[in-house]
C-alpha cells in the first residue's frame, strides 16, 4: 500500500470513530444538557433516567423521564417510557416524518386552583403586540407522525371542589398526523378510577376549527360527579352508573354552533342527605337525542324515559328538606347571573345557565319531544309544621305524554298514581304551545281515604278525621294567569273524631256541618268554584279555596234548613219551627205533621240532635191567661160544666174585650176604675198574678212534654236527642197572638 493511502485511509478511519464516539456521546450530552438547562428551558425540574438514539434506524427512546412541579418537588408529568422512530432520509426533501411514537406509563397530575392550572406556567403567551405578516417559504418543511400510541396511562385532577378524580388506565390512538390533513383522529378508551370506561373517538379539524367527539361509557360510577352536587348542596352520597353514547360537534371559533345526538342514561341512581337518608333515586333516567342545533334552535327527542323514580319532599318552618341543604342562595333570580360572572370550576352550574338560556328562547325554536314518560315510580310528602306528622304517598305513579311538536297547538300529559294504598288518582294536563302557562287540567281522585288528612283536620278545627273516603273531580282552566277551576267533591262515610285538646286555628262547629251536608244516604257533596288572577302577587289558591269550604261549612250552621228541606223533600219553615196558639197545650194535626217531618231527619242522621227554643213573651202570655180565665168565670162561673157543645167551646175560646158585661164584671170584681188599669191588667189582679204565672208555665210544661212525648213515644226519638229550652225576654217576636218553639240542630262534642 502506497504511503499516501495508508495515510488517508488512517485519518478516515480516525474520522469514522470520532464519529462514532461523538454519536454516542450525543445521547449522554443531551440528557446531561436538558438535566442542567431545565429551568432555563421550561421553568421546571426535569429527570431523567435514560436518553438512547439508533442513528442507524432513526430511532429514539427515553425512560424515566419526570418533570416537578414549577415550585415543588412534586411530579407533574411522567412517562416510563417513550419510544419515536424517525425516517432519517425524508429529512433530506424537508420532510419531518416520523414513523412512530409509542408512549408507555404517562401520568399527569392536574391540579385546579379557582381559574389557575398547574401547567399555565408552560404557556406564556406572547408579549409582542403585533406580529409582522410570515413569508412563506420556497420550500417549506412537511411533517408527518404515524401510529401514535399511548398505553397504560393516567390523569389525576385535583380541584377545590373536587380533591380527586382519577382516570387510569388511557390508551389513545392517532393513526396519522400531518401539516395539511383535513381532520385528525384519536381513539381514546380509558376506566374511571371511582369505576368504569368510557371509550370515544375525538375528531379535529383545524382548517375550519371544528371538532367531533363519540363517545361511549358504560357503568361509570356516578361518584365521579358527587363533588360538583356537595358544591351546592349538603349530601350524604351519590351514588349511580351512567350509561352513554352520544356524538357531538362543534366549532372553537363558533361557541354557538354545537350540535348532539345519540342517548345518554342513569341507572341505581340514589342521593341521600348527610343522615343516609334517601332523597331522589331512580331505576332508570334515560335521553335519547334524535337531533338538537344549538345555533339553529332546533330540538329533536326521540325519548325522554325514566322508571322507578323515587323523591321525598319533607315541609319545616323554616323551608323543606331540599331547600335546608343548599349551599347557594335558592332565592336569587334566574337572570341574576351574567355570562362573565359564571363559575366555570363547576360544569354543572355552566350547563344549568346555557339551560335557563335555551328555555328562555324556546319560541324561537324549532322542538319535539316523540315520547315522554315515567313509569312505577314513588313520591312520599311529610308536613311537620302541623301538630302531628303529615305523611302522604303516591305510588304507582306514571306519565305519559304524547308526540310535542312546536308547531302544533298543544301537547297532552297522560298522569296516574296510586294515592295511600287507599285510593286512584287519574287525569291529565293540556299546555299550549305558544303560552305553556296557559293550560287545561282535569283530574279524578277516586276512593282515597280520608283519616291520613286528620293531622291537618286537628291543626286547623282540632278535630282529627275519623272516617271517611272521597271522589273528587277537578276542571280547571287557565288563560293568561286567570284561572277557572271547578271542584266537585263526594264524600262516603264522614266523621270527625273527639275534639283535641289542642288549640285549633279556626273555632268552627264541623261536626254540626258534616251531619247537616250528609244527605239520605250519608254522602257529602260540594261543588267548589275557584277564580282569581294568579298574576297577583297576594293571589293564594290555597287561601281561596280554603276560604270557600269554610264559607260552605258556616252556611251550613247558621242556615241548615233549606239544605235539609231539600235532602228530604220537606218544607223549610217546617223544620225552622213549631207555632202554638197562646195558652194552647196540645198537639194539633199540622203540628203532629211537622214533627213527624223533623223525625225523618233525624231518624236519617243519628248523630244529630234538635234543641227547642221558646220565644214568645212570658209576661203577654200571663196577660192572655188571665184575660181568658176570667172571661171563662164570666160566662160558666168557677167550675167548668163537664160537657161543652161546639158554640159554648167557640165562645169559651174567643173572649170579647168589648163586652160591656164581661168589663163590668170585671171591674166589680176587683173594685178599680177602668180608667186606672187596661182590662188585661184588670184580669190579671182579679186572677192573681201569682196563680196567672203558675198556670203559664204549666202550660208551657205542658207543650213541652207534648212535643216530647210525641217525637220519644210515637216518633221513637230517644229523649236524650231532646233540649227545652226558654229564651230571654229581649229575644221576643212580634207576633203575640201564639207561642213559638224554634228549631235548633246540634251535635254532641266530646
Amino acid at each position: 500500500m502506497k504511503p499516501l493511502s495508508r495515510t488517508l485511509s488512517i485519518l478516515l478511519g480516525v474520522v469514522v470513530l470520532l464519529l462514532i464516539i461523538l454519536f454516542l456521546g450525543v445521547p449522554a450530552f443531551l440528557k446531561d444538557y436538558l438535566e442542567k438547562n431545565d429551568r432555563e428551558l421550561v421553568g421546571r425540574e426535569i429527570f431523567l433516567e435514560d436518553l438512547s438514539i439508533h442513528w442507524f434506524s432513526g430511532q429514539l427512546e427515553l425512560e424515566g423521564l419526570e418533570i416537578r412541579e414549577k415550585d415543588t418537588a412534586n411530579v407533574f408529568l411522567s412517562i416510563d417510557k417513550l419510544s419515536t422512530r424517525i425516517s432519517l432520509p425524508a429529512l433530506v426533501n424537508r420532510h419531518f416524518f416520523i414513523r412512530s411514537l409509542d408512549v408507555e406509563g404517562l401520568s399527569v397530575e392536574i391540579v385546579q386552583k379557582g381559574m389557575q392550572f398547574n401547567f399555565d406556567d408552560l404557556y406564556q403567551p406572547s408579549d409582542t403586540e403585533t406580529a409582522s405578516p410570515e413569508v412563506p417559504e420556497a420550500n417549506p418543511w412537511r411533517f408527518t407522525v404515524e401510529n401514535v400510541s399511548l398505553r397504560e396511562g393516567e390523569v389525576n385532577y385535583h380541584s377545590d371542589i373536587a380533591p380527586f378524580l382519577g382516570f387510569d388506565s388511557i390508551a389513545i390512538e392517532i393513526p396519522r398526523i400531518t401539516e395539511a390533513m383535513d381532520t385528525l383522529t384519536a381513539l381514546v378508551a380509558l376506566h374511571v378510577s371511582s369505576g368504569g370506561r368510557i371509550e370515544s373517538v375525538v375528531g379535529i379539524s383545524p382548517g375550519d376549527a371544528r371538532y367531533s367527539l363519540r363517545m361511549q361509557a358504560a357503568d361509570v360510577d356516578l361518584q365521579l360527579v358527587e363533588p360538583y352536587f356537595m358544591d351546592v348542596m349538603k349530601l350524604g352520597n351519590l351514588g349511580g352508573k351512567l350509561l352513554a353514547d352520544f356524538r357531538v360537534e362543534g366549532s372553537w371559533e363558533d361557541t354557538d354552533r354545537l350540535d348532539l345526538s345519540g342517548s345518554v342514561g342513569l341507572r341505581n341512581v340514589e342521593m341521600t342527605d348527610p343522615e343516609g337518608k334517601a332523597l331522589l333515586a331512580a331505576d332508570l333516567m334515560e335521553v335519547a337525542v334524535d337531533t338538537i342545533r344549538m345555533k339553529e334552535g332546533v330540538y329533536a327527542i326521540d325519548r325522554l324515559h325514566a322508571k322507578g323514580l323515587y323523591s321525598i319532599f319533607e315541609l319545616y318552618e323554616e323551608g323543606n328538606n331540599f331547600s335546608r341543604l343548599l349551599l347557594t342562595d335558592s332565592t336569587a333570580s334566574d337572570n341574576s347571573v351574567e355570562e362573565d360572572a359564571l363559575d366555570y370550576t363547576n360544569p354543572f352550574l355552566v350547563l344549568a345557565y346555557y339551560l335557563q338560556g335555551t328555555v328562555r328562547s324556546y319560541q324561537e325554536s324549532f322542538y319535539e319531544i316523540r315520547e315522554l314518560s315515567i313509569a312505577e315510580s314513588e313520591f312520599r310528602f311529610v308536613d311537620y309544621t302541623l301538630n302531628e306528622p303529615f305523611r302522604y304517598k303516591f305510588t304507582e305513579m306514571r306519565l305519559l305524554g304524547d308526540s310535542l311538536y312546536s308547531s302544533r297547538e298543544k301537547f297532552t300529559i297522560r298522569l296516574g298514581a296510586v294515592l295511600n294504598d287507599t285510593g286512584t288518582f287519574d287525569g291529565e294536563i293540556v299546555s299550549y304551545t305558544s303560552d305553556p302557562s296557559n293550560m287545561d287540567i282535569r283530574y279524578t281522585v277516586s276512593g282515597t281515604g280520608l283519616p291520613p288528612f286528620a293531622p291537618y283536620t286537628s291543626f286547623y278545627v282540632a278535630h282529627p278525621i275519623a272516617t271517611g273516603e272521597m271522589r273528587y273531580t277537578c276542571e280547571t282552566s287557565i288563560r293568561e294567569g286567570i284561572i277557572t277551576s271547578s271542584n266537585l267533591v263526594e264524600i262516603d262515610d264522614f266523621n270527625f273524631g273527639e275534639k283535641t285538646g289542642e288549640r285549633a286555628l279556626y273555632d268552627l262547629p264541623v261536626r254540626l256541618a258534616v251531619s247537616l251536608l250528609k244527605d239520605l244516604d250519608g254522602k257529602i257533596s260540594l261543588d267548589i268554584p275557584v277564580e282569581g288572577d294568579l298574576n297577583d302577587p297576594n293571589y293564594r289558591l290555597g287561601k281561596v279555596i280554603w276560604s270557600t269550604v269554610r264559607n260552605i261549612l258556616l252556611k251550613a250552621v247558621t242556615a241548615p234548613y233549606r239544605l235539609l228541606a231539600r235532602s228530604f223533600q220537606v218544607k223549610e219553615d217546617d223544620l225552622k219551627e213549631v207555632r202554638f196558639g197562646l195558652l194552647q197545650t196540645g198537639l194539633n194535626k199540622e203540628q203532629k205533621r211537622q214533627l213527624t217531618d223533623l223525625a225523618k231527619v233525624l231518624h236519617a242522621k243519628p248523630e244529630l240532635n234538635v234543641a227547642f227554643k221558646r220565644v214568645t213573651d212570658r209576661y203577654d202570655e200571663v196577660e192572655r191567661y188571665a184575660l181568658s180565665q176570667s172571661w171563662a168565670n164570666y160566662l160558666v162561673g168557677d167550675t167548668l160544666p163537664e160537657r161543652l157543645n161546639a158554640a159554648q167551646k167557640k165562645q169559651l175560646d174567643e173572649p170579647d174585650p168589648t163586652d160591656s158585661l164581661f168589663r163590668a164584671f170585671v171591674n166589680s170584681a176587683i173594685q178599680v176604675p177602668d180608667s186606672v188599669l187596661t182590662l188585661e191588667e184588670q184580669c190579671l189582679v182579679y186572677i192573681g198574678e201569682e196563680a196567672a204565672v203558675a198556670a203559664v208555665d204549666r202550660i208551657g210544661s205542658r207543650r213541652g212534654e207534648a212535643i216530647a212525648d210525641y217525637l220519644s213515644t210515637t216518633l221513637e226519638v230517644p229523649e236524650e236527642r231532646l233540649q227545652f229550652r226558654i229564651l230571654p225576654a229581649d229575644s221576643l217576636i212580634s207576633d203575640k197572638n201564639s207561642a213559638i218553639y224554634h228549631i235548633d240542630f246540634w251535635v254532641e262534642d266530646p
